[in-house]
């Protein structure tokens, strides 16, 4: 399955261009994000959400691409969820958070992310 999203918004964490993340979010998104108590509902909160994350050195992200689904809602707005990794360092030793995610995306639009919701498995 191929997801375009997922490796634009991937290869820019793993990338650590924050810049690049941003670019993929919608002007009017919500994160739901995994290391924030708070939904993010403007642009400045969500660039320095990945601002701060990203500054880590050991930050990054990989999808399990076997766990992802795929769902068409209405014509170019389509529904990922799945499972995925962060990365990140801790006193120099990598820390691995499994966490699921769910991303609402408009394909037709320049920031496709409308939406994206993640937290941390139980």
């Amino acid at each position: 399955m191929s997801l375009p999203i997922l490796d634009r918004w991937s290869n820019a964490v793993n990338n650590h261009n924050a810049e690049e993340v941003l670019s993929l979010y919608n002007e009017g998104a919500v994160l739901v994000a995994t290391f924030s108590p708070n939904p993010l509902n403007t642009t400045e909160a969500i660039r320095s959400y990945f601002e701060n994350f990203l500054s880590n050195p050991g930050a990054g992200v990989k999808f399990n691409m076997d766990s992802i689904n795929k769902q068409e809602i209405a014509e170019n707005i389509i529904v990922l969820s799945g499972i995925y990794t962060f990365l990140k360092e801790d006193d120099g030793n990598t820390v691995e958070v499994p966490a699921r995610f769910t991303y609402v995306v408009d394909e037709s639009s320049e920031g496709q992310i409308i939406h994206h919701h993640s937290s941390q498995l139980p």
